[in-house]
């Protein structure tokens, strides 16, 4: 058992085995019996393989029960892990992608449902266009009056045309250009007093 994890060691740090036969003392072949289990191997022969592999004899000897860090960091010390604590981790991850993609299907949802309120209202909006009106200060604006509604104080009421006309002129004594206005019934128009 111990020839198989110097020899998945060895596959993870991507050393051949010719690579390992840099070995004092040991040939290629002697080296592939100790990684099939076939020779008994001594502690200094295991220092120098473990030498070679740039890990310490415990990752060796504990190799599939923890998972060390195989590869040499910079200023830090190898740091082992329970196999427990990286399954808890890798599950807690599952979980964490599991809401993330529940959070993305949702705002997908969102954003499909906010696109068709935009379509209705940009629809609702085409609509309320076709009934805009231009204003300008021409008499014949004044033609229609009779379809104008002018909201006086708490009740509606239609005012004759010259009464119409200077309400009309006094909204309009700024404008010098046609206006357009909104009308929501096409037809009648709400001017404040």
């Amino acid at each position: 058992m111990l020839g198989e994890k110097i020899r998945d060691i060895r596959t993870l740090k991507r050393l051949s085995q010719e690579n390992m036969a840099d070995l004092p003392g040991i040939a290629t072949t002697a080296y592939g019996d100790i990684e099939r289990n076939k020779t008994e191997l001594s502690f200094q022969c295991l220092l120098q393989i473990a030498g070679i592999l740039e890990v310490d004899i415990s990752c060796i000897l504990s190799f599939g029960e923890e998972i060390p860090h195989l590869f040499p960091r910079p200023a830090t010390k190898a740091r082992h892990y329970n196999r427990k604590e990286l399954l808890f981790a890798l599950e807690n991850q599952k979980l964490e992608i599991e809401k993330l993609l529940a959070a993305i299907a949702q705002l997908k949802a969102k954003k499909e449902k906010t696109e068709l309120e935009l379509k209705y209202l940009m629809e609702k909006l085409d609509l309320a266009l076709l009934s805009i009106r231009t204003v300008t200060r021409s008499p014949d604006i004044y033609q229609d009056y009779h379809h104008l509604h002018v909201a006086a104080g708490s009740h509606s009421c239609l005012f004759p045309q010259s009464a119409f006309q200077e309400k009309v002129k006094k909204k309009l004594k700024y404008v010098n250009q046609p206006i357009c206005y909104f009308s929501l019934f096409r037809r009648d128009i709400s001017l404040d007093q």
